[in-house]
């Protein structure tokens, strides 16, 4: 099994487990799960599409557009580890030289990471200030 098969293979198998997760919270009546995880699913993709807009302004490829806005889901390591296998899965066992490995990584790295820290930044500084006064009121 090649390096593009298992990344299909673990796409496929988290999206199974998205799907399982969505059937055992109908299955033991939590009606609060299913909700949540239409939320999560509904702000991806408002997160990717809002991402796509800018990246149209900016001159972005439609893609990373996408990759970059999602980062706000996961944060800093994860970001990392997404980008780095991105390009390790594109570029393994075609003819890349590690030259244009190299650039291909300086290229895709900057943005996701930024991007990840930015935007879990922001929203933590926004939800701080709303829940903060509930709290310390």
């Amino acid at each position: 099994m090649g390096r593009e098969d298992r990344y299909e293979a673990v796409t496929r198998l988290t999206l199974l487990l998205f799907a399982v997760g969505a059937v055992l919270a109908l299955l033991i009546n939590n009606v609060y799960m299913v909700p949540i995880l239409g939320l999560l699913v509904i702000g991806a993709l408002i997160a990717a599409l809002a991402a796509v807009v800018v990246g149209k302004v900016l001159k972005w490829d439609p893609w990373l557009s996408a990759a970059v806005g999602v980062t706000c889901l996961l944060g800093y390591p994860f970001t990392y580890g997404i980008a780095m296998e991105a390009v390790n899965g594109n570029t393994f066992g075609k003819n890349f030289s590690e030259e244009e490995v190299q650039r291909l990584t300086n290229y895709v790295l900057p943005k996701m990471v930024i991007g990840g820290v930015v935007s879990v930044s922001i929203v933590s500084v926004i939800i701080a200030a709303y829940i903060g006064p509930m709290i310390f009121g």
